[in-house]
C-alpha cells in the first residue's frame, strides 16, 4: 500500500507501508527480549508491561490499552511461543500484563 506522508498538510515523498504488520519486538519497552539473560525474564515482561500501561496511561483510555495488550498476547499465542491459556487479562491481555495493570494506570504517567 502507498501511503502519502504529509508535514503540516504539506505532502512529501511517498513511502510503503505494509498493513498488518505485528508489533515489532526489541522496541524501548520491550525489557524482556533487550536484556535477555541478564536478569529474570519474568520480571523483565512485567516491568515493560508497566511501562507500557503507566506511559500509555496519560494518553489513551484504559480500554485501548487493554485492547493493545490483548492484541499483542493474541498474536504472541497464535504466531509465538504464548499459550492461549495464559490469556486471562482484559480484552485477552496476558497474566503478566493483567499483574501489573491497575498499579501501573495508577501511577498517572509516573508523575510525583
Amino acid at each position: 500500500m502507498r501511503v502519502a506522508s504529509y508535514d503540516r498538510g504539506v505532502p512529501s515523498r511517498e513511502k510503503s507501508e505494509r498493513v498488518g504488520h505485528p508489533p515489532k519486538s526489541n522496541g524501548l519497552i520491550d525489557f524482556k527480549n533487550n536484556f535477555k539473560g541478564k536478569a529474570n525474564a519474568g520480571m523483565l515482561g512485567q516491568a515493560g508491561n508497566f511501562a507500557y500501561y503507566a506511559i500509555g496511561s496519560g494518553f489513551l483510555p484504559s480500554r485501548e490499552l487493554d485492547t493493545g495488550a490483548g492484541l499483542y498476547g493474541l498474536y504472541s499465542a497464535i504466531f509465538g511461543n504464548k499459550h492461549f491459556s495464559d490469556l486471562t487479562g482484559p480484552m485477552f491481555s496476558d497474566t503478566s500484563a493483567a499483574s501489573v495493570r491497575d498499579a501501573a494506570l495508577a501511577s498517572n504517567r509516573c508523575k510525583q
